[in-house]
């Protein structure tokens, strides 16, 4: 069960658990930040602010992109996150300072001297390398000092209230067996998709419905105005990159950038892609420098900066910008196609709209309707492979799975369905319950199950029971992290990036 903690460790929680030093990096400089702008959020009246979100922002985006290319959804994600962590990270030290829980000058050198980042040969503190760390990391021994002392702040909090945390043995075993037990399920599952085709969208039945639910069709048309009908001017492109760091030095940047120009002088003769590929210093190299269809709204480097912005404004299909300084190094973009702003006005669009409304209202309570008249024979054992059909649906199987894995295969993370699935003893049989499980209606009934060896409790009992109290702890603090939430006045407000 300690694969629970091993699956989970980039988690909030977590972290905070095993007193992860990483977070300190991660949000670097959230409770110091100057010179804002823009107030990010409230805390009962308390400001976050622009420049302490920009620094976690960052932070964030960086750790993520070292395993994969983010999407412009996955800087929306990313960006909520933060906010949410910020906030949860003032409520902490809020609550910790109102409980006298203090970090002291000696507590804090003596978790710098530990750290083994900053411990050179012999495994003792090197101040040059403390130095030399702060610098790579954009920062100041001051900053990383306050940081790291309201992270230690709120790991005391946390073990706190680690100790009113307590497991029965009745709890141990029953995790036990959940970790040591396995099933295999068949499920069938009924995804409200399915029944589009059963609702009438005719012109007569959108007219009518339009004619009384007008407002709601304009709300959908207005919320999502800028992602669906307000088209910005949009480059399918390529580039090659040629790396420079910030603090590279002089005449290593002016080399870089006398390659970059040779290079853009090749490209009015030569294949971009051919040299994408050969010079580029990026993912995107592998696949001749593709950057797919990118806009004036898309965030993150090289997208959202102003003089890649600005050379993408000017290209027509076919076209090579010149070279481009940016935070990444220096880039040459080919513009391959082009896609002329366009906005869709509402009386265009609010048939389409009123469609998707009225399948979004019926279907699921078509799919549930049809899962409950199913629910009975499928968790007696009956044979309903021909009401399936009907529908075009199938049985499935799971495959056999324990309760450790935290999913149930094929289907997802359901916790209702995989309590359920290790109380069911007979097989062909399940509960007379339709789980609803990532949108969809599920029904389960077992199919076998392999029960734990009882005589290998005493051996695993004290694992066990560390893995469960860790469990615990986790689940009690972001409960407790929850209510702070729910009793604060928390405002968020929109923030670019």
């Amino acid at each position: 069960m300690l694969d629970f903690f091993r699956r989970n460790s980039s988690s909030f929680i977590v972290q905070l658990i095993f007193g992860a030093i990483v977070v300190v990096f991660v949000f670097w400089g959230m409770g110091t930040g100057t010179g804002s702008r823009q107030v990010v959020a409230e805390i009962d009246g308390k400001s976050i602010t622009d420049s302490q979100f920009a620094l976690a922002f960052r932070g964030e985006v960086y750790r993520q992109q070292q395993s994969r290319e983010l999407t412009d959804a996955d800087y929306e994600r990313i960006k909520g996150e933060v906010i949410d962590r910020l906030v949860v990270r003032h409520l902490l030290l809020r609550t910790a300072h109102d409980s006298g829980i203090r970090v002291s000058d000696a507590q804090l050198r003596e978790a710098i001297l530990e750290m083994e980042a900053f411990q050179g040969e012999g495994g003792k503190f090197s101040p040059d390398l403390y130095r030399t760390v702060m610098k790579n990391n954009g920062t100041d021994a001051s900053r990383f000092e306050a940081d790291l002392r309201e992270q230690l702040t709120i790991e005391r909090l946390q073990a706190v209230l680690q100790r009113t945390v307590v497991v029965s043995p009745a709890e141990v075993r029953e995790a036990w067996q959940k970790a040591n037990e396995s099933v295999d399920l068949e499920f069938v599952r009924i995804s409200p998709s399915q029944f589009d085709g059963a609702i009438d969208v005719s012109d007569a039945r959108v007219a009518a419905w339009l004619a009384e639910n007008v407002q709601k069709v304009q709300a959908e048309y207005d919320r999502d105005y800028d992602k669906e009908y307000n088209k910005p001017r949009q480059v399918k492109a390529a580039h090659v990159l040629l790396r420079v760091e910030a603090d590279d030095p002089a005449d290593l940047k002016a080399k870089v950038e006398a390659k970059a120009k040779e290079v853009r002088e090749r490209a009015a003769t030569e294949d971009f892609e051919a040299l994408a590929r050969r010079f580029g210093e990026d993912h995107t190299a592998r696949r001749g420098g593709d950057l797919g269809w990118v806009d004036e709204r898309r965030a993150g480097a090289p997208y959202g900066e102003d003089a890649f912005k600005s050379a993408l404004a000017s290209l027509q299909p076919g076209q090579v910008s010149d070279v481009i300084p940016t935070s990444q190094g220096f880039e040459i973009v080919k513009a391959l196609e082009v896609r002329e702003p366009k906005v869709i006005p509402f009386d265009e669009a609010k048939r389409e709209i009123a469609r998707k409304l009225i399948r979004a209202d019926e279907a699921p309570r078509l799919a549930r309707a049809f899962a409950d008249e199913l629910a009975g024979p499928f968790s007696r054992g009956e044979d309903v492979t021909a009401k399936l059909a009907e529908k075009e649906l199938k049985l499935q199987e799971t495959g056999e799975f324990s309760f450790a894995q935290g999913r149930v295969p094929k289907l997802g993370t359901s916790p209702e369905l995989a309590d359920a699935a290790f109380e069911m003893r007979s097989p062909g049989k399940g509960p007379q319950q339709v789980f609803e499980v990532s949108g969809s209606m599920v029904l389960a009934r077992l199919k076998s199950r392999t029960e734990a060896d009882a005589g290998t409790f005493e051996e695993q009992k004290r694992e066990t029971a560390e893995a469960l109290r860790l469990r615990k702890q986790a689940e009690s603090f972001q409960s407790w992290i929850d209510t702070l939430k729910a009793e604060a006045d928390v405002k968020v407000f929109d923030v670019k990036i």
